[in-house]
């Protein structure tokens, strides 16, 4: 039935297409597709800004899922229910009322599957909305209550983001710090990935001395990493900010060489790839800007 609807949206005919996809929410309320069905057309009409359809469409899927919600009644399954309910609040910019709908749903049914995905969507949802003092607290309650689940180390990199956009330095690298042996021991890869935020917030902290130590550990001890490929950028920005022109161009110049030398030794390689986007970036920190299109050029060449 969803596979219909699509075949009717590309032929252009979207109102069977629309038609289709409610007959998959009716005929299969409780599957997957039959819980986004409703979402998907709300959406569509969020994005061609009709106003008029949008407004429909909200008001026929919120009777719906208080139809389901309904029928449902205190068992596990409203949990399921409630979270795609909750997407359809947000999508119509109803976003308070989502992140209530979310929070009392994961209350109630604390073990159901969708009880963590409720929290997380309700910490980023007030995060988005610039509530980023309560987005921390809901997050910090996730790690708590579920500090096991696949997206725990996640939200360390969404709440560590917060912090440094309050200006919380410190609290970013207690979090981030704490996370490493905790989420992160088994990746060296996301290792340097942490250590290169903690390195950035010392650095946009105004403590280049600390900043420049853990660039130099992650170097020495991740040297084939995407992180380090970064740090000469990272080291240019600092001597660009301090006035130090002549040690900015020089670090630029020293990256674009690595870039290269890492393109040529590692072809096709995901190494191969950052490099080549991080040469641009040098170009661009560089303001050399006819090189930049010129590599964007060639890259759109080679694009299939």
């Amino acid at each position: 039935r969803y596979r219909i609807a699509q075949l009717y949206e590309e032929e252009g005919n979207w109102t069977e297409a629309e038609k289709a996809y409610w007959e998959v929410a009716e005929y299969h309320s409780l599957k997957p597709k039959g819980l986004y069905a409703p979402i998907y057309v709300l959406s569509h009409y969020k994005s061609e800004k009709d106003a008029i359809g949008e407004e429909a469409a909200y008001t026929k899927a919120v009777a719906h899922f208080e139809d389901l919600v309904e029928q449902a009644g205190p068992i596990e399954l409203a949990a399921s229910i409630k979270y795609f309910y909750g997407i359809v609040q947000a999508t119509h910019n109803h976003w308070q009322d989502a992140r209530a709908v979310w929070l009392k749903s994961a209350e109630e049914y604390p073990k159901n599957y969708y009880a963590p995905l409720a929290v997380l969507a309700a910490a980023e949802v007030s995060a988005k909305n610039g509530e980023k003092e309560q987005a921390l607290v809901i997050y910090e309650d996730f790690r708590n209550r579920y500090s096991t689940h696949g997206l725990a180390s996640r939200t360390i990199v969404l709440q560590s983001t917060l912090y440094h956009e309050l200006g919380n330095f410190a609290k970013e690298r207690e979090l981030l710090t704490d996370s490493l042996p905790k989420y992160f021991s088994k990746n060296t890869n996301v290792q340097a990935d942490i250590k290169l935020l903690i390195g950035k917030s010392f650095q946009d902290e105004g403590n280049w001395n600390e900043a420049e130590r853990v660039y130099q550990e992650i170097e020495t001890q991740y040297p084939d990493t995407g992180a380090a490929l970064q740090i000469p950028l990272m080291t240019a920005l600092y001597h660009n900010t301090a006035g130090q022109t002549e040690a900015a161009e020089k670090s630029l110049n020293d990256a674009i060489t690595r870039y290269q030398q890492v393109q040529l030794e590692h072809p096709d390689t995901a190494s191969s790839v950052q490099a080549r986007r991080l040469m641009t970036a040098a170009y661009a920190q560089k303001g050399d800007w006819n090189q930049v299109m010129t590599n964007v050029e060639e890259d759109m060449q080679k694009e299939t």
